[in-house]
């Protein structure tokens, strides 16, 4: 698996879950701030936090993670897309 991306934090995280939000495919949120964690389990360690950048790193980590079958909380997996809610900007 890779390695964590060293994460980018665009807003606190009370501004990131307070904020309007969205939901988009995982590959057009990128560049976007993350309105939830994204933790894979295992390890249980959040790729990403409220407030927090989605960058193309993250969607690479993510993408792995799932073809490894590691459950992964904080997206939502309808037809095979990943959705994750994102701040609106």
């Amino acid at each position: 698996l890779p390695d964590l991306p060293e994460p980018r934090v665009r807003l606190s995280p009370r501004s990131a879950v307070f904020a309007a939000k969205r939901k988009l495919a995982l590959e057009v949120a990128c560049g976007r701030v993350a309105a939830q964690a994204v933790v894979p389990y295992p390890p249980g360690v959040p790729l990403l936090w409220p407030g927090e950048e989605i960058g193309p790193e993250v969607v690479e980590v993510v993408k792995a993670y799932y073809r490894a079958g590691i459950q992964i909380q904080g997206l939502e997996f309808r037809a095979a897309e990943h959705l994750v809610a994102v701040v609106e900007e």
